[in-house]
């Protein structure tokens, strides 16, 4: 497996989901609180997407 590097929409589109889930944790927003670990992974999943798959 070649890993590739993602482009940047999708690295910046990923960090922004999980500073989101990140933040929300510490901001104690009670609507995003619930949500936070779904963004953080969300984040991830999107980065490793980025890097597996060329056109991504």
């Amino acid at each position: 497996m070649s890993l590739t590097p993602p482009k940047k929409w999708v690295f910046w589109s990923s960090l922004f989901l999980t500073m989101i889930g990140i933040l929300s944790v510490f901001s104690r927003l009670d609507f995003l609180v619930s949500w936070s670990v779904w963004f953080v992974l969300a984040g991830y999943i999107l980065l490793f997407l980025g890097n597996v798959f060329k056109g991504l």
